[in-house]
């Protein structure tokens, strides 16, 4: 009796301990997804490992306080306490909104079921004189977990997940670029014209990473995808298709190094290639090119400005007349930030990167801070005048010495200089205060002691002096609450849109639209939001007016005014909207709704309360009552609210046609 309550004892202890080594290998297995001892890689990624870990002690401890014998424990029960246990802890890191791994959680699980079910197997099948093969299995399996701790293989392991990623992002890529590029058109409806958007998706080979720019020449449009490659582009077709050709040039970005080097917590794909600008010389052309750049001695890495020269066929056939220069080089080099409140250790998205010509002498170069700001860091670089980030620079040409033209800046993703000599910027907020600054040298903007927004997991934007408030540094002149994931932006010069001359037109990332900004005085007074339903990275005015867009879902938009005999029956419709809703909310406006309105009776929409006038027809809205409606409303229904005037023979036409096929 006694000698098997010993080993029944000795059990016990045994699957404790076996149990204890389960927890140390749960802490440290997440070392091999992050290519680093999990205790390294930041609070954000330790604590959650650290709660998770200690499940099994937990179940261990349910388990000895209700069965005599581990043996009698059912692996369904372990399963339920385990999916409880997890549940929980999940709840509270939805609750506190960690940017813990998600890759890791539902693993960790998995693994904290086996292990501990395989300790349990082992002790129900594997008793008496077996009791040695538990011993033995604990053992190896502890001595694992210190072989694994001593000798840290974990970068090795680390990078084979990077490995593994970048291969099946290669694929992804390889085949999206098979596919046969497309040209699709899209109707935008705004307030002084009917716009004509030209889609085309697939012309330029998918980029690994988003980011890049435009810029217009006589010969077309030169763009940098996020990556590097350049790509000229030219119309044809009487403006129905696009020639690209490929530029044999790449920016100096080395991009492998980076993701070769940087920890798996990383999110390298905000590495990249930011803005490109260029101005003419006598021998052809001179491009400077913002980008990312990672010095491997040192493990940092900058923001470069980098150029090359050549006539545009020796650019094409790869043999400018130069090799790329660097002009300038950020300073610091920057490590990753390990104390990010997001997860990420590198915010490459806040690179800024926007260059434009001051004047004979200089450029201007937009810095973002790279989430450097104090709150986000250990060091606060956007006011601090002795480093490049959270500024403006003003560089030299040829000698690439900068000095700080404005401070005080988060991310200003947008820069133009407009034909009067006005400098705008346009700069992401956090959560909420998308900007459009008028820069003036000398001036500071504030960031990261005066903003209009919020932190993206709180009501207040901690190092604010007054919240909500700007006092003591410049003002926006206008201001997005809540952000529209701002980007760059363009004055409208040419008289393609010749009422849109001198606006704004600015980029939007999150909305995914246009915002004309009509500016008097320094003064916006009107924004219109026009949807074109793409992450608009960059835009440009080409020399014959029409409005390229460069968007993160790899597409070429073109932009031009539709001319009256162009327009079809959804864009003489869509003046209805004026008045009327046209969507399945069955919600109502001044007018009723007219969402399925070929062959639907007269005068009786639901929860629309109609004109006297209207109350008194039959009917249903067939061809010859919408005919005779759109061509005179007064004399179809005398006393109808409608107040506008007939349409003309072809519009009425255009417009039946369009809504039997609603």
């Amino acid at each position: 009796m006694s000698t098997s309550r010993s080993s029944d004892y000795l059990a016990a202890l045994l699957v404790g301990l076996w149990f204890l080594a389960a927890c140390a290998f749960l802490y440290l297995w997440p070392s091999f997804k992050f290519g680093q001892p999990v205790w390294q890689v930041g609070d954000h990624q330790t604590v959650p490992p650290l709660l998770l870990s200690l499940v099994p002690l937990v179940v261990f401890g349910a388990v000895a306080l209700t069965y005599k014998r581990p043996d009698r424990v059912s692996f369904w029960t372990m399963v339920l306490l385990n999916g409880t246990l997890y549940g929980l802890i999940f709840l509270y890191l939805f609750e506190v909104r960690s940017s813990f791994s998600r890759f890791v959680l539902p693993i960790t699980f998995v693994l904290s079921v086996v292990v501990q079910i395989f300790g349990l197997f082992i002790f129900k099948f594997i008793r008496g004189r077996w009791i040695g093969v538990l011993v033995a299995t604990s053992t190896i399996f502890s001595l694992t977990m210190v072989f694994v701790v001593l000798t840290n293989p974990l970068d090795i392991l680390g990078k084979s997940f990077k490995i593994l990623n970048g291969g099946y992002d290669a694929l992804r890529i390889s085949l999206r670029n098979a596919q046969s590029s497309e040209k699709t058109e899209q109707y935008l409806n705004t307030a002084f014209y009917h716009v004509r958007a030209d889609v085309f998706q697939k012309y330029i080979p998918e980029s690994a990473v988003r980011g890049g720019g435009m810029l217009s020449l006589d010969e077309g449009v030169l763009l940098v995808t996020g990556d590097g490659k350049f790509y000229l582009i030219r119309r044809n077709g009487g403006f129905q298709e696009l020639d690209v050709e490929a530029l044999v040039i790449e920016v100096p970005l080395n991009y492998e190094a980076f993701v070769n080097d940087a920890p798996i917590t990383v999110y390298h794909k905000w590495f990249r290639v930011a803005g490109i600008h260029y101005e003419k010389t006598p021998a052809g052309i001179r491009l400077w090119v913002s980008h990312h750049y990672w010095k491997v001695e040192e493990q940092k890495f900058y923001v470069r400005l980098s150029t090359i020269e050549g006539t545009l066929a020796e650019l094409l056939d790869g043999k400018p007349s130069s090799d790329w220069k660097t002009l300038f080089e950020s300073t610091p080099g920057l490590t990753f930030n390990e104390n990010s409140r997001h997860g990420n250790p590198f915010n490459g998205s806040q690179i800024g990167g926007r260059i434009q010509t001051l004047d004979e002498k200089y450029l201007l170069l937009t810095m973002g801070d790279h989430e450097w700001d104090g709150w986000n860091s250990e060091f606060s670089y956007p006011q601090d005048l002795k480093v490049s980030y959270g500024k403006i620079l003003k560089i030299n040409k040829e000698t690439g010495a900068s000095e700080i033209f404005s401070a005080g800046h988060r991310n200003p993703q947008g820069l133009i200089i407009t034909s009067d000599r006005t400098i705008w910027s346009t700069e992401h907020g956090p959560a909420g205060g998308d900007e459009l600054n008028l820069i003036l040298e000398g001036k500071n903007y504030g960031w990261p002691l005066a903003v209009l927004g919020t932190d993206y997991q709180e009501k207040v934007w901690p190092p604010s002096i007054l919240q909500g408030k700007h006092d003591g540094y410049e003002y926006p002149v206008f201001a997005w609450n809540p952000s529209i994931g701002i980007s760059n932006l363009v004055q409208i010069n040419s008289e393609l849109f010749p009422v849109w001359k001198e606006n704004l037109l600015i980029a939007s990332m999150e909305q995914q639209s246009l915002y004309r900004a009509h500016v008097e005085d320094g003064r916006v007074v009107v924004v219109e939001p026009i949807e074109i339903g793409n992450r608009v990275r960059d835009i440009i005015e080409d020399r014959d007016g029409q409005i390229f867009l460069w968007t993160d879902e790899g597409n070429v938009i073109v932009l031009n005014p539709i001319l009256d005999t162009e327009k079809t029956g959804e864009m003489i419709f869509a003046q209805c909207m004026a008045c009327h809703t046209f969507d399945e909310s069955g919600k109502q406006s001044i007018g009723p709704n007219l969402i399925r309105l070929y062959g639907r009776s007269i005068g009786n929409t639901a929860n629309y309360q109609y004109s006297p006038a209207f109350q008194k027809l039959e009917g249903r809205w067939f061809e010859e009552a919408l005919d005779a409606f759109l061509k005179n409303p007064q004399q179809f229904a005398p006393g109808t609210t409608m107040a506008v005037p007939g349409m003309n023979d072809t519009d009425r036409k255009k417009v039946i046609d369009y809504l039997q096929g609603k």
